[in-house]
């Protein structure tokens, strides 16, 4: 991530009281029908991060900045031919995938399509400058933007519509304006009520800087699913990574 392309967020405070990773757990299953999460793992050995994921019982989990060996588990990833790291996804034992188109030699954004108990089709976001991070998330969700709904976006979009500049030629705002054509909303502002900009939990730690703080790895499911909790866990138990997941717990409803 390039500091000069993200502005100083707000404070992670928030009027709530901080769910502790325990709370972030499953629970009985009919409180929700699916969990979503995003997570950007920062490298470093897979077995822990994936052992800490597995606690967190995912239906669907986009993971960024993951290493290769993923592919080698028979997990989808995404990344540049010369690239250590990507994205990939995890699934829970009643979900399969396919993946929708071929990737692009800068496969910033993906598709997939999510078949289980819920079927949809999952657009992964991991942006880096190619040649910066609006453009190819843009160029991506527009790309995608035919396939057949509904539509789950997720990942580390490394931006946030408070990034804009006055001058700016492709801007946040409208990434995020074509993210949301797709029938989508963020979850986390959704649930929230918070505005891009005035996000109370922050998901990265610049430098795992706790004063330099910015929310932007985002969870976007259709409008008309009913969002039944969206939990940030505090940094402390993830500090494996300088990001945070973000956990959606979701009724889609009948499909």
């Amino acid at each position: 991530m390039a500091d000069t392309d993200h502005p100083r967020a707000s404070s992670d405070r928030c009027s709530r009281a901080r769910p502790s990773i325990v709370a972030a757990r499953r629970r009985r299953r009919d409180l929700w029908d699916v969990r979503l999460l995003t997570w950007n793992c920062a490298r470093g050995p897979w077995p822990r991060k994936r052992e800490a994921l597995a606690a967190l019982g995912a239906d669907v989990a986009i993971v960024t900045e993951a290493p290769r060996v993923c592919a080698e588990d028979g997990l989808p990833w995404f990344g540049r031919p010369d690239a250590k790291n990507g994205t990939t996804v995890l699934l829970g034992p009643e979900y399969r995938f396919e993946v929708l188109a071929k990737p692009r030699r800068q496969p910033c954004v993906n598709a997939l399509r999510i078949t289980g108990p819920h079927s949809f089709t999952l657009v992964t976001v991991w942006t880096w400058p190619a040649p910066n991070y609006r453009q190819p998330l843009l160029d991506g969700i527009r790309r995608h933007s035919k396939l057949p709904g509904p539509f789950v976006v997720a990942g580390d979009f490394n931006g946030n519509p408070v990034f804009d500049k006055p001058r700016g030629r492709v801007r946040w705002s409208s990434c995020f304006d074509a993210v949301e054509r797709l029938g989508v909303t963020s979850a986390y502002h959704a649930y929230t009520s918070e505005g891009y900009g005035r996000e109370s939990r922050a998901t990265h730690y610049f430098l795992r800087n706790a004063a330099r703080t910015f929310h932007i790895d985002f969870v976007f499911i259709p409008t008309q699913w009913t969002i039944r909790s969206v939990t940030v866990p505090p940094f402390e138990d993830f500090a494996m990574s300088d990001h945070r997941p973000v956990i959606v717990d979701v009724n889609p409803g009948a499909d």
